[in-house]
């Protein structure tokens, strides 16, 4: 393994700073070799070494490789307390992630008395990762979550030939929400219209999260056109048959749709939101309250 071999006789003076290490594909989520002929072997599943099914919500790595920046986060791993350094590094023209893993939890001299309480040490971390992918006001993904999650399912779409499907909805004249009723009431319309999303996706296949302001985004893993026209058309009429009721407070709201689907294709990130963003325009032009594709 050339790249391996290379980064620990790098690494061989800072043999202190971690326990293991382990190189990274974070976009198709596999721990990787390389060896001498350039031929990648795919071994395993980064997020396995968790003893998760599926990948890390929090995902130091991708984080690392969309800001081509050195990364560091703290995970729990049965007993262990491991503090991750994630650094991009560039071998013959690619980028990948290399992961630098410390146990923290070793030694009366690091962290005393961390193992006496695991559990909530765990959820503790959870709470703080959490702070970082979700939108305070909903509780849905943000933005930042968009930006690491989006390319994985573009490129999971891409390899297995799944279609992947986008929806982006904007809630109809919402400033006259805010300036009729006060902001306080806009942001827990906002909270409701979230809920009320949420409430109608299957969370195995789906994920939502608030794009910024009124604007919220619903990405539909192995789901085409026509499915998430349906969705989102189903959205649509739940809503405009709801009456929000805070107090005295009667509100009666619509929201405009855009929906776009990739069918074995690959796409930037950009490209794809560019493209739902276009129909969800294209449906505020027609007048709102009305599903685009």
């Amino acid at each position: 393994m050339e790249l391996l071999d290379e980064i620990k006789e790098r690494l061989s003076i800072f043999n202190n700073l971690y326990d293991a290490l382990r190189i990274v594909d974070p976009v198709n989520k596999r721990v990787i070799t390389v060896n001498n002929d350039n031929v990648k072997h795919f071994e395993e599943a980064c997020y396995g070494f968790w003893n998760k099914s599926k990948f890390c919500e929090n995902c130091i790595s991708i984080r690392a490789y969309n800001e081509n920046d050195t990364c560091v986060k703290i995970e729990c791993k049965g007993e262990s307390i491991l503090l991750i350094i994630a650094t991009p590094v560039s071998y013959k023209g690619e980028t990948y992630i290399l992961e630098l893993l410390k146990d923290i939890s070793k030694g009366t001299n690091n962290i005393e008395n961390m193992n006496d309480n695991m559990e909530s040490m765990g959820l503790l971390l959870k709470k703080m990762g959490d702070k970082l992918i979700r939108d305070e006001l909903t509780g849905l993904y943000n933005r930042r979550y968009i930006t690491e999650r989006l390319p994985v399912d573009i490129n999971k779409s891409s390899i297995e030939g799944t279609p992947l499907s986008i929806i982006m909805t904007d809630i109809d004249l919402f400033k006259y929400v805010n300036d009729t009723y006060g902001h306080v009431t806009g942001d827990r319309v906002l909270k409701d219209f979230a809920d009320l999303i949420s409430e109608s996706i299957d969370n195995d296949l789906c994920w939502t999260a608030r794009y910024g302001g009124e604007e919220f985004i619903i990405v539909l893993n192995n789901t085409d056109i026509n499915t998430s026209y349906e969705l989102a058309e189903k959205i649509r009429k739940k809503l405009e048959e709801k009456i929000f009721v805070y107090d005295e407070i009667h509100i009666n709201i619509t929201s405009s749709f855009g929906v776009y689907s990739i069918d074995n294709k690959k796409v930037e990130i950009n490209d794809l939101i560019d493209a739902v963003d276009r129909n969800l325009y294209k449906a505020k032009q027609s007048g709102r309250n009305i599903v685009i594709k």
